[in-house]
């Protein structure tokens, strides 16, 4: 499947949209839950994640919160069916908080080829 470099370079340009995102405590227990801890009832690690008592937040939770769902289909770059999640980071500067209000700020990096995995596309 051959790519053609303006809608690459369209791609890399296109703003994604920031995403608002309203967290409450039920939804970071829910997270916790959903990634399997919580099994152990008795485990006051993974309580920690999953009981209201002194509540914190998973940091690998900040991958899912205030995410702008199917933004590459919305990019009208043709990308959508010719695409592969490779990769994300993350950089974790204090801790999640258990609530509130938050805004997710994404962009695109450049993209590498499947079929010149040593050029960029």
């Amino acid at each position: 499947m051959s790519v053609d470099r303006a809608s690459y370079e369209r791609l890399l340009q296109y703003k994604i949209p920031e995403v608002e995102h309203t967290l409450s405590k039920r939804d970071t227990m829910l997270y916790a839950l959903g990634v399997g801890l919580g099994g152990d009832p008795v485990d006051e690690r993974q309580l920690r994640f999953v009981y209201e008592k002194d509540l914190l937040a998973l940091p690998s939770m900040a991958v899912v919160l205030a995410a702008p769902h199917a933004w590459i289909r919305k990019s009208g770059t043709g990308f959508a069916s010719k695409s592969v999640h490779g990769e994300q980071t993350l950089a974790i500067h204090k801790p999640l908080p258990i609530e509130g209000e938050l805004v997710g700020g994404y962009r695109t990096s450049p993209a590498w080829s499947t079929k010149a995995p040593t050029k960029a596309c």
